[in-house]
Parts: structure tokens; C-alpha cells; sequence
């Protein structure tokens, strides 16, 4: 082991003792997580602040937006929550998507008519003459190119119910994990 590696897990054992508030006996757990900590650095690549894989993240982020916004790929988001519908579009614009959004069915029916969206992330559970899977289905229907996504923290929809091309998140679903399907499913970023 290198001196400067002995010395890195040694301080870094050191402090985990301190963060952990001084126990006694427990040295050797310590120098294990200490250990550990630096393999995961060295197999990153990364300092020892982890600053560059930071960075490379970023960049990526960046040219992956980048690439979305010049796409000019539109996301009709259907919401009746407010406070979700404006996180979520939030989210999408960020992510260098161009945004419609809708409270309902109809408005949503309503906006596709008028501005085909590419994709289409829908609720399941809101008010008007339809739900988000007969949303989804219609739409499908009427603009079989389009993606779907459906969300829902009240159900759950398994893959063998869902159309090709649907996909399907439960509520609360991380954004980003939706924003990552979009961006491979219809930019291929």
C-alpha cells in the first residue's frame, strides 16, 4: 500500500471515529469503511473529494439537455394536482423538453388535436370523463407514435396490461427516473 493511500484511510478513519462520536473498540470497523471508501474512489477514478465525477456527471446532464432541447421533443403533462402538474413540468423543461400540460382528459384530447405532443405522461386517477389509461389508450389509438408514460400512486399496472410503448411509474416516482425514459425512448439521448 502507498504511503499516500496508508495516509488517506488513516485520516479518514480517524475522522469516521470522530463522526461517529469517539467509540471505543470499534478501530478496526473504521479502517474498513475507510478502506472501502478509497477502493470506490480508485475504481472511479475520482479525487478525493470526488469532484471530476461530479463533473463528468454534469457534463453529461448538459449534453444530454443539450441534445433533448435541440430534439424540440414536446411532453403533454396531465396533472390535476397543481402543485405535482408544476414540479413536474419544471422537471421536464429542465431537462430541455418543450411542455404542454393539461388537468383533464379533455383538455389533454383537446391540446393533442391542436399540437401533437410526442409524449404523454398522464395521472391515472383525475376528474372528467376518463381516467389516464383510457387516456393513454386513446391516444394511442389516435397517435400511435406518441409515448406514453401513466403514473399512479392508487394502482398498479403491470407490463402485461399496458399497451407497447406505455410505460408505467408508481406515485411518488422519482422524476428523474421518468425523465431518463423519455430522453432514451423518444431522443435517444
Amino acid at each position: 500500500m502507498s504511503d499516500d493511500r496508508s495516509q488517506w484511510i488513516a485520516a479518514r478513519a480517524y475522522g469516521i471515529w470522530e463522526e461517529q462520536g469517539k467509540p471505543s473498540g470499534l478501530d478496526h470497523e473504521h479502517w474498513w469503511q475507510a478502506t472501502q471508501e478509497r477502493d470506490r474512489l480508485e475504481a472511479t477514478r475520482a479525487s478525493h473529494d470526488g469532484s471530476e465525477v461530479v463533473e463528468r456527471r454534469l457534463a453529461a446532464d448538459e449534453a444530454a439537455r443539450k441534445a433533448v432541447a435541440a430534439s424540440g421533443v414536446t411532453v403533454l403533462v396531465v396533472e390535476d394536482e397543481p402543485y405535482v402538474r408544476l414540479d413536474t413540468v419544471d422537471a421536464l423543461e429542465s431537462a430541455g423538453f418543450r411542455t404542454y400540460e393539461a388537468e383533464n382528459a379533455s383538455e389533454a384530447l383537446a391540446i393533442m388535436t391542436d399540437s401533437p405532443a410526442q409524449a404523454l405522461l398522464t395521472d391515472v386517477m383525475m376528474p372528467g370523463s376518463m381516467d389516464g389509461v383510457a387516456l393513454a389508450s386513446k391516444v394511442k389509438a389516435l397517435w400511435p407514435r406518441t409515448q406514453i408514460v401513466i403514473a399512479s400512486g392508487m394502482i398498479r399496472l403491470a407490463r402485461k396490461d399496458l399497451a407497447r410503448g406505455i410505460h408505467f411509474f408508481p406515485k411518488p416516482a422519482p422524476l428523474h427516473n421518468i425523465i431518463d425514459i423519455m430522453k432514451r425512448r423518444i431522443v435517444g439521448a
